[in-house]
């Protein structure tokens, strides 16, 4: 027999079914890929979309993490059943460099997209800006090609009011194969100033390390020689010069693999004397300063970037290594072109790498003329722990050199023991701060050697419980690189102060002295800067970006503009923008169009300092600030 049920209960139990079971999201947006430069369509792109970082949009069986999808022939896409949140729209496709919504130059900055409650959008838009390539050949002095060589990339920029070079060791666009005509292709690129090169390089092994033990390896690795510190089953395939076993690669520091052996040979001649293929440029000078600039614009299909390899008379450069301690076997000596000393390009051009013998004495058996910086070092690696004071002394040496026909002999680099940053850590906050120790991975990292081919790039920086840390470096200016990215459990980057003073626009610098009494600090606080940007007519300009820069300046100018002393923020569509990385302090905020704060330099400073509004931020500070564009003259 039937149990009939009271109507209110019925009522209950559906509501309960109905509250457990909320409705399916039905926001959906509709955009289109198109040409930055011709608006045409692009089809089969590839659209990526994905809940930003932070958002309101969570993943559900209706709303996944990530999704994508392939635009039609008129280069439209269409995501449905979407959640109210925030999104980033990416979009990839062949000949395109990669792109999001609301870039609006190449490489630029995309933006999140806001979607309400069952919200329908039709008309998002994704301009992909047209990829640039530069070709090319590999020839000999036969006028023959060069097959299987490595042609390297370097980008010149200007940074900080200085140019610079830059190619990136591990970057794969900035590497290509010549083939079996010697032609080769860098595909993939954005606008800018580069130069093209076949860079060799030399590692150098005396015979007497052939069978070097394990402490000798271990003394190679720790000064910067990769290669020769794993011993002779890195240097196959390699020829002999002499005394020497040697390896001509350019395959960054690692030197294991080796194209060039047999297609660039170096010689030992009847007469005695070496002839061999040096590092060349485009199109076909030793020195990156005599090198042709390919300056490309988006879309370009530069061609005919030739490379001409000729050998040239080489000659042995020889000399001692001595440090406080007297002689210095078993280290690796480094040879760089005066070009590449200090900047990121040592990493993939140096010249050549030996080590010390007995004595400390070295030899290159085979160097071109030209212009060298010759380095040494021993960097200890980075150990956390009790013991603030590193057990081994960092040691540092360089001399600049000129090579020319004839052997240069007597060479003399003397080694210093590093100078000593010290100071201690404070933890700014409510929460319970972690262990000091666990600072020392960010530290080693936020203070960067100035020798970008030191292994890399860390310092070996101590940390005890008593929160102090110390570091031996080589001498040079140092910015502690400590931006938020690198918080240690929840902490964030507060401050680097030394005597009061701001050390992200007055470094540290090392000289003749250590120094001492460095603090930095970390909050458990972050603070935000947010507002919107006002056109002239008083609407929101969605083609601003905003620039934050140093209060003073001047000093930051004057000690060469370290980039994370400001930041540059880009403007939504509606106007708005927000930084939630700053560091407490004072700043000018200024608004100006994108184009304009694309490559911002010293001089955009200048303009925009009398024009911009002053903002003093505090710890925690989530303080809002609109700003109008200015008109940079």
């Amino acid at each position: 027999m039937p149990i009939a049920l009271p109507a209110h209960f019925l009522w209950l139990v559906l509501s309960l079914v109905f509250q457990a079971t909320p409705p399916a999201p039905t926001g959906f947006v509709l955009g289109q890929v198109v040409d930055a430069a011709t608006k045409t369509p692009i089809a089969s792109a590839t659209v990526t979309m994905t809940p930003a970082t932070g958002g309101t949009a969570q993943a559900s069986r209706a709303t996944p993490a990530t999704r994508r999808i392939l635009t039609d022939n008129q280069g439209r896409f269409l995501f449905r059943d979407l959640a109210k949140g925030t999104y980033l729209f990416s979009a990839t496709a062949p000949a395109y460099l990669d792109g999001g919504y609301g870039q609006r130059r190449p490489a630029g900055v995309t933006q999140p997209f806001a979607l309400a409650d069952d919200q329908h959008v039709g008309d998002l838009s994704i301009k992909l800006w047209k990829e640039a390539t530069i070709t090319g050949a590999v020839i000999d002095d036969l006028n023959a090609p060069v097959i299987g060589v490595t042609v390297t990339l370097a980008r010149r920029e200007t940074v900080g009011g200085r140019t610079q070079l830059s190619a990136p060791q591990f970057g794969s666009s900035y590497f290509a194969r010549a083939d079996d005509r010697g032609a080769y292709r860098f595909t993939g690129l954005e606008p800018g100033d580069y130069l093209v090169s076949v860079a060799t390089k030399m590692t150098a092994m005396p015979i007497a390390l052939v069978n070097a033990d394990a402490a000798a390896l271990g003394s190679l690795r720790s000064s910067g020689s990769t290669a020769m510190g794993e011993g002779m089953t890195a240097m196959s395939p390699a020829v002999r010069l002499g005394d020497f076993i040697v390896q001509t690669s350019l395959e960054g520091n690692s030197g294991s693999a080796n194209p060039l052996v047999g297609r660039l040979p170096t010689s030992l001649e009847a007469d005695g004397s070496i002839r061999g293929y040096p590092t060349t440029f485009s199109p076909g000078t030793t020195s990156a300063f005599d090198a042709t600039v390919v300056t490309l614009k988006s879309g370009d299909d530069r061609a005919g970037v030739d490379v001409h390899l000729r050998p040239v008379a080489m000659v042995r450069v020889s000399g001692t290594v001595t440090g406080p301690s007297g002689s210095e076997p078993n280290m690796a000596v480094h040879l760089l072109p005066d070009y590449a000393a200090g900047q990121n390009l040592e990493r993939t051009h140096e010249t050549a790498v030996t080590s010390t013998g007995p004595g400390g004495a070295f030899t290159f058996p085979a160097v071109a003329p030209g212009q060298y910086i010759l380095r040494a070092w021993r960097i200890p690696t980075a150990v956390a722990g009790p013991n603030a004071p590193p057990p081994v002394s960092t040691l540092w040496g360089e001399v600049p050199i000129a090579v020319g026909d004839a052997a240069l002999t007597g060479v003399a680099l003397t080694l210093r023991a590093g100078l000593t940053i010290s100071g201690h850590v404070e933890f700014d906050g409510t929460a319970t701060p972690p262990r000091p120790t666990t600072a020392g991975a960010m530290l080693s990292v936020g203070f960067e050697s100035p020798w970008p081919l030191t292994v890399n790039g860390a310092t070996s920086v101590r940390v005890n419980d008593a929160a102090e840390f110390g570091a031996q470096l080589p001498p040079g200016k140092y910015f502690p690189n400590l931006p938020n990215r690198f918080s240690v459990a929840g902490w964030y980057f507060e401050s680097a102060t030394l005597d009061g003073k701001d050390l992200l626009i007055s470094p540290v610098v090392l000289d003749t002295h250590d120094i001492s009494g460095v603090v930095i600090k970390l909050s458990d606080r972050r603070t935000e800067l947010a507002g919107t940007v006002l056109g002239a007519s008083g609407q929101p300009d969605a083609n601003a970006s905003v620039i934050i820069f140093p209060a003073d300046y001047h000093t930051w100018i004057q000690n060469g503009m370290f980039p994370l002393a400001a930041r540059l923020a880009p403007v939504s569509p509606l106007g708005a923008y927000s930084v939630t990385d700053l560091k407490p302090g004072e700043y000018l905020a200024a608004a100006a169009s994108d184009d304009a704060l694309a490559h911002w330099q010293a001089a955009t400073i200048e303009a925009l300092a009398p024009l911009a509004t002053r903002v003093t931020l505090a710890v925690g500070d989530v303080k809002r600030q609109d700003l109008t564009t200015r008109v940079i003259r």
